[in-house]
């Protein structure tokens, strides 16, 4: 089980849409930022490091191009 709670709910988030990639953590050396999240798919990734709720946009518009098959 995951600790971050925020990983666990973007984790379910890929799930759901049946996204296939896997989020994990995006570390930086500056401490003072908050937590951001990559999408990897095949240990590449395919996003951006980005914050929570820049990430479940960033989801939702995944999902929203596969449900219009854009």
């Amino acid at each position: 089980m995951d600790s971050n709670p925020e990983l666990t709910a973007l984790q379910n988030s890929i799930n759901h849409f049946k996204i296939k990639g896997e989020i994990k953590l995006f570390f930086d050396q500056d401490k003072r930022k908050k937590t951001r999240f990559i999408l990897t798919k095949e240990d590449i990734s395919i996003s951006p490091p980005l914050n929570y709720s820049q990430m479940n946009m960033y989801l939702l518009g995944i999902w929203h191009s596969k449900k219009h098959k854009l």
